[in-house]
């Protein structure tokens, strides 16, 4: 792989280029690469009728939510919608998929996350050395609303965020959630982000 990155750089082969990422162009060139005496035959290696490549931060980000607008529920989860969009609303169930679906469906999975989230986001009241796990939203999700790691553990937007997942919490334990308690129990053994049988 290291051979054929360089190659990319150089020129010889563009498999590793700014372009869609093509598997079958890819498959063929390792397949060379290691030397395979009968190589397979690829379909589809051709990626000249393939789109441009695009990030999803070309796409412009969601608007906050008014304010004032609606509950204090359905404002706590435009917000989840607005910074965590990007990697959880998607058909994939990893990253965990727990704003994907109707709102009943989004409630129901972010009650299921609610440990793993409050964890993520009190990270940011912690320094870099201290954190055990990264911050949620991280650094790169927060450049689309030019708001810097350095402003975002003060920002309004992440305290309505830790606070809705407190607040789950609190309703599912009847204790306010603490950020101690939950690491005691160690970061893999919290509750997982979705039910089993959405992540098949």
């Amino acid at each position: 792989m290291a051979r054929m990155a360089r190659r990319t750089v150089s020129g010889a082969l563009d498999v590793f280029g700014a372009k869609p990422f093509r598997r079958a162009s890819l498959m063929a060139a390792l397949e060379r690469e290691l030397g395979m005496a009968s190589p397979l035959e690829w379909c589809c290696v051709d990626g000249g009728s393939l789109p441009p490549a695009r990030l999803d931060a070309d796409s412009p980000p969601p608007p906050p939510p008014a304010p004032g607008a609606g509950d204090p529920e359905a404002r706590a989860v435009a917000l989840f919608q607005r910074y965590c969009a990007q990697c959880h609303r998607t058909r994939d169930s990893f990253p965990p998929n727990f704003l994907a679906g109707p709102p009943g469906e989004v409630r129901a999975k972010l009650a299921q996350c609610a440990e793993r989230i409050f964890v993520r986001v009190k990270m940011w009241e912690l320094g870099p050395a201290a954190r055990v796990k990264t911050p949620m939203p991280p650094v790169y999700a927060l450049h689309r609303y030019h708001i810097s790691p350095d402003q975002w553990p003060q920002h309004p937007d992440l305290a309505a965020l830790r606070d809705h997942a407190g607040e789950i919490l609190r309703s599912q334990t009847g204790r306010d959630p603490r950020l101690e308690d939950l690491m005691a129990r160690h970061y893999e053994h919290l509750r997982g982000c979705l039910p089993a049988a959405a992540k098949r």
